[in-house]
């Protein structure tokens, strides 16, 4: 059975390994683990719980996506972990979306510490991406913002 995968997006992309490599829990155990410090195979199996095999085989996949990195020494193996492609994916996928979310959570964190009532008595705000906000009158006579460039696409839902 194939992968499920959007269409057009080549199964090789940048990054497709890197997230096929944190899908499983056991490989996001072995990182954990790596985060506290590099650590031989069998310091990995210790902390994972897993026979030595399944972790072998799941550190080969950690480091064919380039997440570990892995020194010989003498007869053991001192595994590594690589920052570089979870920043990356940081980067692309995380940081873009951080400053929406933490505007979302101070406005919920106002609009709670004002107590309850205080949201129905309190104006709606919408952004204005574009153009200046005006007070308006809501159905029931509140007073909101509107936007005077562009009409309002998303409804908001009154409390109460």
């Amino acid at each position: 059975m194939s992968a499920l995968r959007v269409r057009g997006t080549p199964p090789d992309a940048p990054g497709e390994d890197i997230w096929r490599a944190l899908a499983h829990p056991c490989r996001r155990a072995i990182l954990d683990c790596l985060h506290e410090g590099p650590a031989t195979t069998t310091e990995v199996v210790e902390a994972v719980g897993e026979s030595r095999f399944v972790v072998m085989q799941h550190l080969g996949v950690l480091r064919a996506a380039d997440l570990v990195r892995t020194v010989p020494d003498g007869r053991r193996r001192i595994n590594h972990l690589n920052p570089v492609p979870l920043q990356r994916i940081y980067e692309r996928w995380v940081s873009r979306y951080e400053g929406a979310w933490a505007a979302a959570l101070t406005g919920l964190a106002a609009t709670l510490e004002e107590g309850p009532g205080a949201a129905e008595a309190a104006p709606v705000k919408t952004r204005a991406a574009k153009g200046t906000t005006t007070p308006a009158k809501t159905p029931a006579g509140k007073t909101s913002a509107k936007r005077t460039s562009k009409p309002v696409t998303k409804k908001v839902r009154e409390v109460g």
